[in-house]
């Protein structure tokens, strides 16, 4: 399992590796390679999440991209805590212009926005399970924080 200190768990299959900085950025990486995870953590201002701000956030990292062909950005509104948006696009690497498969998906929560990607071959099944784990990405909550289970 991946733990962010006070911020997100994430369990992986076995066998994957995660490199990083602790708490800033994760890389990971499935047996067999053929592709790469990452996730970003980043401090948000403890205020509302906005209507427009999971796109907004979107549109901004994608519009970094050299891009071939953009997906639609899909935004699910969680709730007032918590927003998430995914997009799948082919994009080219910047050294030797050479087309990829580019996932990214966000987690925005009132505290934290998690920028998550993968990056494999266009069609690699890899993009299709990086966007279930990423998917699966869960905060940790006071409760979890003093190690105290919440009762139902």
């Amino acid at each position: 399992m991946l733990e962010c200190p006070n911020v997100f768990s994430l369990f992986l299959p076995d066998g994957w590796s995660v490199t990083g900085e602790h708490g800033k950025f994760y890389e990971i990486i499935p047996p067999g390679g053929g592709g790469a995870l990452h996730i970003s953590v980043y401090q948000r201002l403890d205020a509302p999440i906005t209507k427009a701000e999971a796109r907004d956030r979107m549109s901004r990292f994608l519009g970094n991209l050299t891009v071939v062909e953009t997906g639609e950005i899909v935004v699910l509104a969680e709730g007032d805590a918590q927003h998430r948006a995914v997009s799948k696009s082919r994009t080219l690497d910047p050294e030797n212009g050479k087309e990829f498969g580019f996932l990214t998906f966000l987690v925005l929560w009132k505290s934290h926005v998690l920028n998550c990607s993968c990056t494999a071959e266009p069609e690699s099944a890899l993009l299709d399970e990086a966007e279930h784990l990423f998917a699966s990405i869960a905060p940790i909550t006071p409760f979890q924080k003093r190690g105290l289970r919440r009762r139902r």
